[in-house]
């Protein structure tokens, strides 16, 4: 067996120096991963409320045209002034 070789201080650094990189690579992309999951789940939470908005969007809508066929049952067709409630037939 051949006797050990002791590299330069230079070498040893520059290695230890490689090491120290990946180790803080590694801990910043563990960082960013649980960024990345935090992030998921707010963008589960957006979606929810997005889901509820679109369900009021279209109950509105239904409730919309539901009061619009109402005034035209009662008043026939023609138009309305939402500022003074006036209704005129066409």
């Amino acid at each position: 067996m051949d006797n050990p070789i002791k590299i330069t201080q230079q070498e040893l650094d520059k290695i230890n120096s490689i090491r120290t990189s990946y180790e803080t690579i590694t801990v910043e992309m563990g960082q960013l991963e649980i960024e990345t999951l935090d992030l998921q789940e707010r963008l589960k939470d957006i979606e929810t409320a997005k889901s509820k908005l679109v369900e009021r969007l279209r109950a509105t809508q239904v409730d919309e045209n539901a009061t619009i066929n109402q005034i035209t049952q009662k008043y026939g067709e023609g138009k309305l002034n939402l500022k003074d409630g006036t209704f005129t037939k066409e």
